[in-house]
């Protein structure tokens, strides 16, 4: 089962961000992105045990949904996998993604 739960200093994830699941969970992010207007927020993925392509979509359209309140995202625990993806695909700057450990 996937999940977003607030937390102190943003959001925190839960069990897989795949195709499968990553509508859901962008609803429920979006609910509390929304209750959060005008702060900055942090995505943690430390519980996250599986991820592919469409987290990446995730990640964007977080970032933009933010982007539109007035707000930020930033990224902590994100899996080397889906680092590699947006590093690929030339976004890990704008996610402002730090080097991570393989």
């Amino acid at each position: 089962m996937n999940a977003c739960q607030v937390t102190q200093s943003g959001i925190a994830l839960s069990g897989p961000v795949t195709y499968d699941t990553v509508v859901p969970l962008y609803e429920e992010a979006e609910a509390i992105l929304q209750s959060k207007e005008g702060h900055t927020v942090t995505m943690c993925f430390d519980s996250v045990n599986q991820v592919d392509s469409a987290a990446l979509t995730f990640m964007l359209s977080c970032v933009r949904l933010a982007a539109s309140k007035g707000m930020s995202v930033s990224f902590q625990s994100v899996p080397s996998g889906l680092y590699h993806i947006a590093q690929i695909g030339g976004v890990s700057e704008l996610l402002r993604l730090g080097k991570v450990d393989d």
